[in-house]
């Protein structure tokens, strides 16, 4: 896995082109401008709040593979943008709040697993290619391994 002069290298990319950054893998929906960059929060600091129709996304940037370490912080960042959203904004204005991790070559199985379960959208970049936001649907053997618990699940709660 190559990596980058730096992360604000990749930072620069995706701000002049934000429509490069999909909010979801399960709907096209792209960011169409960017709110703000290096944007301070109580948590820390966001690389990216973009706007997605009438949503934001928290884009959090690694020059590295994605670690369980970038899906918290994202988390931390959304937590403090939807507090916003929640106490702050006029009622009118309930924007979801989308988070998005971008990061190189392909994620672990349980990267990709813990991410499904935040709702949050992995972006990789691959030999120089911005590959596709991961799911678990496109995980064979993920989605087997949560039939499987499923199943065992059933079954324990069938005995009590």
């Amino acid at each position: 896995m190559s990596k980058y002069p730096s992360e604000k290298f990749l930072e620069d990319y995706f701000y002049s082109t934000p429509d490069a950054v999909r909010v979801s893998p399960y709907y096209d929906g792209k960011i169409d401008r960017w709110f703000g960059r290096q944007v301070e929060v109580p948590s820390g600091i966001i690389d990216l709040l973009g706007i997605s129709g009438s949503n934001l996304a928290v884009v959090e940037i690694k020059n590295d593979a994605i670690k369980a370490t970038a899906l918290t912080q994202v988390m931390r960042y959304k937590s403090d943008i939807q507090y916003i959203v929640d106490n702050i904004l006029d009622d009118v204005l309930k924007p979801n709040v989308y988070t998005v991790v971008i990061g190189l070559g392909m994620p672990s199985r349980r990267i990709i697993l813990d991410a499904s379960q935040m709702g949050i959208t992995l972006i990789t970049i691959i030999d120089g290619y911005i590959q596709e936001p991961h799911r678990l649907g496109n995980d064979k053997l993920i989605y087997s391994i949560m039939e499987t618990l499923a199943e065992d699940i059933k079954k324990f709660v069938e005995v009590k």
